[in-house]
């Protein structure tokens, strides 16, 4: 079985023991497991030293310190699986990001 399949059934065995599942955040967990599955190496590589990065500043801080600390080569094992990154597959790792904040956010 595929983990992304075990997730998602992981997801639904929890819901149903609920006496009244809340659909909404069930689907929004599957998309969220989807989404994070579609990401690429490089994509996943960038993602989780964002978020490993996180708790030291704000958002758009721990974004900054990648990029700035990448470019002047302080982190040689960011610094090319970022910059191979299209435009498009950045702006997917900065979705990641941003969904994963909102939803530490929503848990403390």
């Amino acid at each position: 079985m595929s983990e992304f399949k075990e997730k998602v059934l992981s997801e639904i065995s929890f819901a149903m023991v609920d006496d009244a599942p809340d659909l909404q955040k069930l689907y929004d967990k599957v998309a969220a497991t989807d989404e994070h599955s579609e990401l690429n190496d490089n994509q996943k590589i960038v993602l989780e030293w964002l978020k490993l990065t996180a708790p030291t500043g704000k958002p758009m801080q721990v974004v900054f310190w990648m990029m700035n600390n990448a470019a002047w080569g302080h982190l040689d094992e960011l610094r090319d699986p970022l910059m191979e990154l299209t435009d498009k597959e950045q702006f997917e790792v900065l979705t990641a990001f941003a969904q994963w904040g909102l939803e530490q956010e929503e848990a403390e």
